[in-house]
């Protein structure tokens, strides 16, 4: 898989080449390349030093989709977009307007985006990833031609993120609509009908908000489930490491509000009520190494709820030890002897809402 380095680069929409399609990107200089439709999920956004974060809800059902938008978009990257054949959606979130191009979202639904984004780009892209599995009244896929990481059931959450798109209807049609903009040789999509909580990396520039990158994403869909699917829940999560570690009613609970994580501040750090609580845990004391200071586990803890609330890589936390790799050992070890799930537990009785820990 080739690696680029981080630059300017600006999806102009695609074309047909010999009966094959390939994706137009216009480059740092300003020229053209041709480009495999594999390699979208590594290029054609910019990559912008100077970016900000924020954390929204919001209902697709009130953005706007747009190709026109795309020439504006280019511009304040530097580049010009004349013909427009990149959808661009719009909409407005506490009185800020977001501009997000389809790629961008693209990239956060279809993970992971090297294996299967390319494939719905292609007739029945959606088949092309995964086969249907149903289990007495239990519906699930499996995926294919996927690495084993990602098709390791007990390991992985692809099959359940890819289920949950083909049990809603105007999911399914947001997957054939990828397809269907190609044939025009444009990039877009149709939009389902769901109700997120996304991470959004953007530029702001006037009042606009120009979005380059969408992660930690929580959603909800308003459809009905297809009759196979009776039993698939309404919410999913799209960030892996969270949603292997929540199970049972405690999962439910937390893809419900994905407010559990925050305190009555905002703040997803502990309080000293949360931490007199969590430390006491059966197995806690076991899963840290012993010469380690309640201190240092108390930080790692607070950076691994920040970790998992903004959707952040382990590489971008820190703590006080210094070291993303302990966040990551203990993150895993707490799943692995289900402390993991007391802990969230205790979230959910002291957060659900606002209230402080209760008392010891």
């Amino acid at each position: 898989m080739p690696v680029y380095r981080p630059r300017s680069e600006w999806l102009l929409g695609a074309t047909s080449l010999n009966g094959k399609n390939f994706a137009i990107i216009q480059v740092a200089d300003g020229s053209h390349e041709l480009a495999a439709l594999d390699t979208l999920g590594l290029r054609g956004i910019p990559t912008p030093s100077n970016t900000q974060t924020v954390i929204v809800r919001t209902d697709l059902s009130e953005w706007s989709a747009s190709f026109d938008l795309a020439s504006s978009f280019a511009n304040v990257f530097g580049h010009s977009d004349n013909e427009c054949h990149h959808q661009l959606f719009q909409f407005d979130v506490d009185g800020r307007e977001f501009v997000m191009p389809a790629l961008v979202f693209m990239r956060a639904v279809f993970r992971p985006n090297r294996h299967v984004l390319p494939r719905m780009f292609r007739p029945q892209g959606i088949d092309r990833v995964c086969t249907p599995s149903i289990t007495g009244d239990t519906f699930s896929v499996e995926p294919l031609h996927l690495p084993p990481a990602y098709s390791n059931k007990p390991n992985s959450s692809i099959s359940r993120n890819l289920a949950w798109i083909l049990s809603f209807p105007t999911s399914v049609q947001m997957c054939a609509s990828i397809y269907e903009h190609i044939l025009d040789h444009r990039i877009g999509l149709f939009l389902p009908n769901w109700t997120a909580r996304m991470r959004l990396t953007y530029v702001e520039r006037g009042s606009i908000c120009y979005v380059v990158d969408l992660g930690g994403m929580f959603v909800e869909t308003n459809d009905e489930p297809y009759s196979f699917a009776s039993k698939q829940p309404s919410t999913v999560c799209w960030h892996d490491s969270t949603s292997i570690s929540l199970t049972s009613e405690v999962r439910s609970e937390f893809l419900k509000d994905i407010s559990i994580l925050e305190g009555p501040d905002g703040s997803t750090d502990l309080s000293d009520g949360e931490w007199e609580l969590i430390r006491q845990l059966s197995g806690l004391n076991d899963n840290w190494e012993e010469n380690v200071s309640q201190l240092l586990v108390r930080s790692t803890l607070n950076s691994i709820l920040d970790k998992l609330h903004l959707g952040t890589e382990w590489s971008q936390t820190c703590n006080l030890s210094g070291s993303s790799g302990n966040q990551r050992k203990l993150y895993n070890r707490l799943r692995s002897t289900g402390c993991w799930k007391l802990i969230l537990s205790t979230l959910a009785t002291t957060r659900d809402n606002n209230l402080p820990a209760p008392p010891m």
